[in-house]
């Protein structure tokens, strides 16, 4: 019988305690231990990181805006720092990007505006269409439709016309 740590954590058998089985079929992401493999027997292929997105893509039940970080090797903090230097390579604040909100664009949860569709891609060097992020006729995204907002009044005059 295992004891309950403490901290409430119970180590389960896995990779780093020599088990190397399969994840259960009711495991979170079934997938998760196959992805490393894919792109390193693509690596040893010497396939071109397009390729290997494609591969992922194909043989693992994800999106390709998953795919491309994952081909890349990258973690999702990763990929919000990169998206955070383009924007301010553009002379613009880092953007709020957090890595839930990357983790609900990569699994459809959510969609991510325009301006980070096109960050996204200048971080993994592809064009936007091959993220899989739908360009047109978008629906409204996480936060629901846009609220219009009130017309601004033009400003007083500074002084009263004599």
């Amino acid at each position: 019988m295992l004891r309950t740590p403490r901290w409430g954590y119970i180590p389960t058998p896995g990779p780093l305690m020599g088990d190397t089985r399969e994840p259960h079929p009711s495991h979170p992401c079934p997938a998760r231990p196959r992805r490393p493999r894919i792109r390193a027997d693509q690596q040893r292929l010497g396939a071109p990181v397009p390729a290997i997105a494609a591969q992922i893509t194909q043989a693992l039940p994800i999106t390709p805006l998953e795919s491309w970080r994952l081909a890349y090797g990258w973690s999702r903090p990763h990929v919000v720092e990169a998206v955070g230097q383009v924007y301010r390579a553009d002379g613009l604040a880092p953007p709020g990007l957090t890595t839930a909100m990357l983790c609900r664009w990569e699994h459809g949860q959510a969609r991510p505006g325009l301006d980070y569709v096109q960050a996204l891609a200048r971080v993994y060097r592809v064009a936007p269409a091959h993220l899989g992020v739908p360009l047109s006729g978008r629906v409204p995204g996480w936060y629901g439709p846009r609220i219009p907002q009130p017309r601004q009044e033009s400003p007083m005059p500074a002084e009263p016309p004599s």
